[in-house]
């Protein structure tokens, strides 16, 4: 199978976005699918994995595309059904392979983690936050491939004490419910550096 075509997410508001490698959608928007296209929609928390290979436009729910007539259910063995269960989902066009696409309900806003240098990820996009630190005029965030890793896997610089993740492709996913090691660094007005240790609230992450 191949995907052909534009896939389009459309969000409650009305906006139009294309339907990317690892970007997931949330419940309550809608997936237009043109004539030719294949798409895979993986829904982990029921284990279902579904296939659209019709022009046709469906709503997503946690539990499914509605109407359930538009869509293929596809069965999954019991070794497809844990590695797709613990797996970031993917759409995009991979030669005769196609991706998924995974809901994260209705989440007004990113699940927020707060720098402790250590920290279990529960989302494929979480925000990070941090105390400002006196004088500072920028900030590093760094995310290491790993709970020990000193391989940076992504990182960016901002002059707010807030940030979304925005690892690109699969170098850059991050695995819900995993373990990564992180910290942001402060460089200040006189150029020194500063690393930020001491966290903003109670560091909570949600999915």
């Amino acid at each position: 199978m191949k995907v052909r075509g534009k896939v389009t997410i459309t969000s409650a508001t009305g906006k139009t976005r294309a339907a990317r490698m690892f970007r997931s959608v949330s419940d309550g928007e809608t997936l237009t699918v043109p004539r030719g296209a294949t798409v895979d929609l993986g829904f982990r928390k029921v284990g279902r994995l579904e296939r659209i290979s019709k022009p046709v436009t469906v709503k997503i729910s946690a539990q499914g595309c509605r109407p359930a007539s538009a869509v293929e259910s596809v069965k999954l063995d019991d070794r497809r059904r844990k590695v797709f269960s613990s797996s970031i989902a993917r759409v995009g066009k991979f030669g005769h392979r196609v991706g998924s696409v995974v809901t994260r309900g209705s989440s007004k806003q990113l699940p927020m983690v707060t720098p402790v240098i250590q920290s279990v990820v529960l989302a494929e996009v979480p925000s990070f936050s941090w105390s400002p630190a006196q004088g500072a005029v920028s900030y590093e965030v760094i995310v290491y491939s790993g709970a020990s890793s000193k391989r940076r896997k992504w990182s960016t610089k901002t002059d707010k004490t807030r940030v979304a993740y925005a690892g690109k492709g699969r170098a850059g996913a991050l695995r819900p419910g995993s373990t990564y090691r992180w910290e942001v660094i402060a460089t200040l007005k006189d150029k020194s550096v500063k690393r930020i240790l001491r966290p903003r609230g109670q560091g909570k992450t949600r999915n």
